[in-house]
C-alpha cells in the first residue's frame, strides 16, 4: 500500500476525494456490520433503508427542502445524465437550448452530444488561456429557450 507523505498535496478531487474522518466513522458500521441492501425487506436491508432515509432527511434539512426531493445516485456521471436527459422529459428537444463550454467534463459533454441528436440546441462557448468563460459570452448566448 502506498504511504501518503504528510506534506502531500492532492489535486485530483475531480476524480475522487479523501473521505473525511467524521464521514468514515459514520459509515464504518454500514461497511462492516450493517451492510444490507436498502431495497430489501430482510432485517439488514430494513436497517440500511432506515439509515438511508435518515441521511436523506439530514441532507434535505441542510438544504431547506423536503426529503422526497433528495435523490442519491452512484456518482457525478449518473447525476449529470439524470439532470441533462431528464430535461427532455419536461421540454421538447426542439425547444431546449443548453449552454456549455469547450472544457466541460465528458460526463456532461457526452450526454449533450446525444441530446443534440434528439434536436436539443447546444451552444459551446470557448474559454480563455486560463480556462475561463467570458461572462459576456454567456450573457450573449442566453436565448428564450435556454
Amino acid at each position: 500500500m502506498t504511504q501518503v507523505p504528510n506534506n502531500y498535496i492532492y489535486l485530483d478531487h475531480n476524480a475522487t476525494t479523501p473521505v473525511a474522518p467524521e464521514v468514515a466513522g459514520a459509515m464504518a458500521p454500514y461497511i462492516t456490520e450493517k451492510f444490507g441492501n436498502p431495497s430489501s425487506d430482510y432485517p439488514l436491508g430494513i436497517e440500511a433503508r432506515e439509515a438511508v432515509e435518515k441521511a436523506r432527511g439530514q441532507v434535505a434539512n441542510l438544504l431547506g427542502t423536503k426529503p422526497e426531493s433528495i435523490i442519491f445516485t452512484s456518482g457525478g456521471t449518473e447525476s449529470n445524465n439524470m439532470v441533462l436527459k431528464g430535461m427532455v422529459d419536461f421540454r421538447s428537444p426542439e425547444s431546449t437550448h443548453i449552454i456549455t463550454c469547450a472544457v466541460e467534463h465528458p460526463a456532461v459533454l457526452n450526454p449533450l452530444i446525444y441530446m443534440m441528436e434528439l434536436g436539443v440546441k447546444v451552444t459551446v462557448l470557448s474559454v480563455d488561456r486560463y480556462g475561463q468563460v467570458d461572462p459576456q459570452d454567456v450573457k450573449s448566448a442566453i436565448r428564450p429557450d435556454t
